[in-house]
């Protein structure tokens, strides 16, 4: 599976239980990078995907991603198992952040990066990850 997170400048995830943004530029670009591909979020994070999108909305993403899925990490449990890839959207804002990730529990070796302009922020980065066994 490949997790898909978007944080802040300190790694955060959320602040004051809210998401980092609703940037409606890196939706488009996500939607198109997973193409026909199961898209796995939780009830929170649906609102933010197109119908047209293969969302499947679930409480547990984690325990029902299937190998080739993705899941969209905002309010959901982070996986210790099955991850092959992490993308990464990163925003050079500082935000009071309430939950975070921490890449140092991660063996990832980079294989992509790219800016590119949102809709909320002018400059998101892109990081795409293999997760290392």
């Amino acid at each position: 599976m490949t997790l898909i997170l978007c944080l802040d400048e300190k790694n955060g995830m959320l602040f004051g239980g809210k998401r980092q943004s609703r940037d409606g530029a890196l939706i488009q670009r996500l939607c198109g990078k997973i193409g026909g591909a199961r898209l796995l979020v939780t009830p929170y994070s649906r609102a933010l995907f197109p119908d047209e999108a293969r969302v499947i909305p679930c409480d547990r993403p984690e325990t029902e991603a299937r190998k080739g899925d993705f899941y969209f990490v905002e309010d959901g449990t982070l996986p210790q198992e099955g991850v092959s890839r992490i993308i990464l959207y990163r925003w050079n804002r500082r935000y009071p952040g309430t939950r975070f990730f921490d890449p140092a529990l991660w063996r990832l070796k980079l294989l992509e990066k790219e800016d590119f302009a949102g809709t909320s922020h002018e400059r998101i980065t892109e990081e795409i990850y293999e997760v290392l066994l």
